[in-house]
């Protein structure tokens, strides 16, 4: 009986000791940052990948964070034996098995080699999202050859964390009080410093100022190279205490075809803006900056009859006017 047991004992550690040169074959996913609305693609990597015959796992992630959209990028040495099944993709999981049917040398690859590519997009509710392996515990197999014979080996998985980065920003905007006074003072509230930006105006500093009344737009670039776009307004400064009636003459009213806009006094004013809208509430024409020295006169001849809404703004007042266009 000792000797049967001594046998057993000598049998375990011989096989052990044919192990001993084999270290665990990895496989693991890289943590990723990606920028909103990005595709995260995703590669399942190996390390110790030597003498390998065939192998076979799954993949994990939560359907609710990851959309997946294709596996690609196989490794060209498993292209040929390489097989998925499919079935729980809607519910985050993809199996894989891959075999070597031939008789030549078992396969090795270098440290970091791609076995494949996963493609995703995240969720837009999706903060973060981990892809891992097959279940608890893991199912992996992995089979070298070791002196002729076929073996299963040990294998580490290493799980990703994808996290999302979205480039954001607030504004705080001071109206113009006079014809080139405003400012914009940008804050990134989200992103990766440092960052870059574009105003259309030219501008690449973070706040702007000496602005005209008028439309900006800035795009931010982080480190990561992650982008987005803000547009801001600046208005007119106003008051309520005048009547616009009083300072300027919009005529004639009924038009068939133009609008001239005529400030009669300049005292109070210097510059103004207009906006002329539908009665569905649809912006159908706008003009920035004009100077009220100057008459204005706005293109009707295009738009169908109708009411329309003049407002005008000055640094002192803001008013609508009704327009009749026949």
């Amino acid at each position: 009986m000792k000797s049967f047991q001594w046998l057993i004992l000598l049998f375990f550690y011989g096989s052990t000791n044919l192990l001993m040169g084999q270290a665990p074959v990895e496989y693991f996913f890289t943590d990723q940052v990606v920028c909103v609305n990005d595709t995260v693609r995703l590669p399942l990597q190996t390390r110790d990948f030597i003498n390998v015959r065939n192998f076979q796992s799954s993949v994990r992630w939560n359907a609710n964070s990851l959309v997946f959209h294709s596996i690609e990028g196989i490794h060209p040495v498993l292209a040929n034996n390489f097989l998925t099944n499919m079935d729980s993709i809607e519910n985050g999981g993809l199996g894989y098995f891959w075999l070597d049917n031939s008789a030549g040398v078992p396969l090795v690859l270098v440290d970091s080699s791609v076995l494949f590519i996963l493609k995703f997009t995240m969720t837009d509710l999706a903060e973060t999202a981990e892809v891992g392996f097959g279940e608890m515990p893991t199912l992996t197999e992995t089979v070298v050859e070791n002196d002729g014979n076929p073996i299963q080996v040990s294998s580490t998985q290493i799980s990703a964390l994808i996290s999302k980065n979205e480039v954001m920003a607030e504004a705080a905007i001071q109206s113009a009080t006079t014809s080139n006074n405003g400012t914009i003072n940008l804050t990134v509230t989200d992103g990766e410093a440092p960052f870059n930006f574009l105003w259309n105006n030219g501008a690449t500093t973070e706040d702007i100022d000496n602005l005209t009344p008028d439309n900006y737009s800035v795009t931010i670039t982080d480190v990561l190279d992650c982008t987005a776009s803000f547009d801001y307004v600046v208005d007119m400064s106003t008051a309520t205490e005048i009547d616009l009636n009083n300072y300027l003459k919009i005529s004639p009213n009924p038009t068939h075809d133009y609008l001239s806009i005529h400030f009669i006094s300049t005292n109070e004013n210097s510059f103004y803006q207009y906006k002329i809208y539908d009665l569905r509430g649809n912006l159908i024409s706008q003009k920035n900056n004009i100077q009220t020295s100057s008459t204005q006169k706005v293109n009707l001849k295009n738009h169908p009859s109708g009411l329309y809404f003049l407002k005008i703004k000055t640094n002192k007042k803001s008013q609508t006017f009704k327009i009749i266009k026949k």
